[in-house]
């Protein structure tokens, strides 16, 4: 009698036990359900862990975002009561630097362009000058070989012209010679084998240097 009495007044506690369990795990699923609703509202209305609102900052590699201080205003603009005047001062600043730029890059366009067209213009002088030297340097090689020709070729094959035994002497004073023009010359005396003839040659006043 006495353990039926106990049995039977232990199937109330098991019942209850049961149901409480039954509420514990409803409960535990419904707080399961409120956190993942909390993580769904914390995400979309991008708030921490606190429930306050994360600032929108920028992420980027150009080295303007630390140079202008950008995230520092965002951060700033964020947590005050009246971001928007801050916004609005903040894109007239960036604005008047962009200007400021736009006429710097355009004024360094300006010179460019300057530069580009004295250089074509020094280019030219160059090329005029360079035309004027090669010139000047085949018009005096041209007047080398014509001296040795009438210093030689006249005193040889002119008819009742008497060449004088004692040798040639060469005049070049004050032509302003180089040293390749008289290579040049010593090269118009060997052609016509003229070596042992020249006994002199005057380079006074030449650019022998």
């Amino acid at each position: 009698n006495r353990i039926q009495e106990e049995t039977e007044s232990l199937e109330p506690l098991l019942q209850k036990r049961s149901s409480r369990e039954e509420r514990l795990a409803e409960l535990r699923r419904e707080k399961a359900s409120l956190i993942a609703e909390l993580e769904y509202i914390r995400r979309e209305d991008m708030l921490d862990e606190h429930g306050r609102v994360q600032p929108i900052l920028i992420e980027s590699e150009s080295p303007l975002v630390d140079r202008l201080e950008i995230n520092e205003f965002l951060f700033n603009a964020q947590m005050a009561r009246k971001p928007v005047e801050l916004l609005v001062l903040k894109i007239s600043h960036l604005l008047e630097m962009l200007h400021r730029a736009e006429v710097q890059a355009e004024l360094f366009l300006q010179d460019i362009e300057r530069s580009q067209e004295m250089l074509t213009s020094l280019r030219a002088k160059n090329l005029a000058l360079l035309e004027r030297v090669e010139l000047s340097f085949t018009w005096r090689q041209r007047t080398l070989w014509r001296f040795a020709a009438n210093t030689f070729e006249h005193r040889t094959f002119v008819a009742g012209h008497c060449s004088k035994s004692n040798g040639h002497i060469l005049y070049l004073d004050g032509l302003q010679y180089h040293c390749n023009e008289i290579k040049e010359l010593l090269h118009a005396i060997e052609s016509y084998e003229q070596q042992d003839q020249v006994k002199e040659i005057s380079l006074q006043e030449n650019q022998l240097d």
